[in-house]
């Protein structure tokens, strides 16, 4: 039973981290394109 949870806890934490690492290049992305609007503006 404790294997079970631990591995349960084991694959959350794992998604938890891609699901943040894949929020955070969608932000650099965003502030990336802003910054090259930015730079085309002026």
């Amino acid at each position: 039973m404790s294997v079970c949870v631990s591995g349960c806890l084991l694959v959350g934490v794992i998604l938890t981290v891609k699901c943040i690492q894949g929020f955070v290049l969608k932000v650099n992305n965003i502030i990336d394109e802003v910054r090259g609007a930015n730079l085309i503006v002026r």
